[in-house]
């Protein structure tokens, strides 16, 4: 897939329900109730935002999964045998600061 707006894409500084591109060229535009959802709409742009990156993401997750797959077709990874995957610790710690998931502290 590479029909997309390359990132990264950011909120504008001054209007947060815009975003922009790194030429600061706008990407997207949340419409919706300002009045009353102003809010929810500058949230929607803040996912927005983070799509390019949640798009790289998950195709580096998904390549290791495919490469975890048996290379003579043998794809079915719900059976009893052990795969293993490589991602790198950082990729998994940018992706949940993007999902808004924090590691559980150990006491």
């Amino acid at each position: 897939m590479t029909d997309h707006i390359k990132g990264p894409w950011r909120v504008h500084p001054t209007d947060e329900i815009l975003v922009i591109d790194r030429d600061r060229v706008e990407v997207a535009e949340v419409e919706g109730d300002y009045d009353n959802d102003y809010e929810a709409l500058a949230a929607r742009a803040e996912l927005i935002a983070k799509a390019p990156e949640l798009l790289r993401l998950l195709t580096v997750f998904a390549t290791a999964y495919a490469d975890a797959a048996d290379p003579i077709g043998d794809s079915d990874l719900d059976n009893e045998q052990t795969r293993h995957v490589t991602v790198t610790l950082g990729d998994c710690r940018r992706a949940s600061a993007l999902l808004g998931i924090h590691p559980k502290v150990r006491a």
